[in-house]
């Protein structure tokens, strides 16, 4: 975030997600392809891990709220909102800085289906079975706007402490991390398992959860209010993870978790492990991503 900042206004193109996009989006590529299409990019890999809903709602807004000069265009992962996470990272500072009020009142809807008109005795159980989680982000909530055990965030906003963190932002500065390891031995056998498995399924197009679909909703909207084009996305991984809105999306849609279409992503030589691909994987994934991105956009 903070070199973004500095350099806010050299980019057009901005990638937001998780791992499986730091790992897997490579914007020199990006950038190659659409230069030799005609259509000139400088791209920022925004992706970062275990960087999901409603954190990456959170992220995305201070993006956009640096008014980035020259953007153009933002790609988003699409995932559902998650409101539980490993016990060793429930009050760790990564999950506290987010947990404004806006983030924690969607977990709370969503554990407790507020949009939907239930009855009384199901909401009830509901708040007896999340009780714990939302008795959670509620005091992360209440730590993140009462700035408690924000020691670390003092240190660094003094002289000499608000140090860019250069060894996360990959070897080209562009926020894109390569691994060039490949999945081999067990790990291997489990995912060629697990993906065949998945095939036999015959598993269809995955609907967000409401939640998640309004909140990207939303998103498109202040995209287009910067002035740029929104395109939602879903990278090579398992077919059961969300990969449609549950109307008309709202943007360009482009959703790669089918291993029969893009057998070539799915192949061991072309990933780390059953979520992420290498470098191989990675340049081959993000130049059909960009010329797919091409396709859908060119003027008739």
């Amino acid at each position: 975030m903070r070199f973004f900042a500095a350099h806010k206004d050299e980019f057009d193109t901005i990638f937001v997600g998780s791992s499986r996009i730091y790992r897997g989006v490579s914007p020199s590529v990006f950038d190659d392809v659409m230069v030799k299409a005609g259509s000139p990019s400088h791209t920022f890999n925004f992706g970062a891990n275990g960087m999901l809903p409603p954190e990456r709602f959170y992220v995305l807004e201070q993006i956009l709220s640096m008014t980035p000069r020259k953007l153009k265009r933002v790609f988003v992962e699409i995932d559902d909102v998650q409101v539980t996470w490993l016990p060793d990272e429930q009050t760790s500072q990564r999950v506290l800085y987010w947990h404004d009020w806006k983030r924690t009142w969607v977990i709370i809807r969503k554990v407790l289906n507020l949009d939907v008109h239930e009855q009384w005795k199901r909401k009830l159980r509901l708040l007896r079975k999340w009780h714990e989680t939302i008795v959670l982000h509620l005091m992360l909530f209440a730590k993140n706007f009462g700035n408690v055990g924000r020691a670390l965030d003092l240190a660094e906003s003094l002289p000499g402490g608000n140090q860019i963190q250069w060894g996360e932002l990959g070897p080209k500065l562009d926020g894109y991390f390569p691994v060039k390891e490949q999945i081999s031995g067990e790990k291997e056998s489990a995912y060629e398992k697990e993906l065949a498995h998945e095939e036999a399924a015959h598993i269809g197009n995955v609907v967000l959860d409401h939640y998640a679909d309004q909140a990207y909703r939303h998103y498109a909207r202040q995209i287009r209010s910067a002035d740029a084009m929104p395109v939602f996305f879903v990278t090579p991984v398992y077919p059961q993870l969300p990969a449609q809105f549950s109307g008309p999306p709202p943007g360009l849609l482009l959703a790669y978790n089918n291993p029969i279409f893009y057998l070539d992503l799915y192949r061991s030589e072309a990933r780390i492990d059953e979520g992420h691909l290498n470098l191989a994987g990675a340049e081959k994934f993000t130049r059909l991503l960009a010329e797919d991105f091409l396709r859908n956009t060119r003027q008739p």
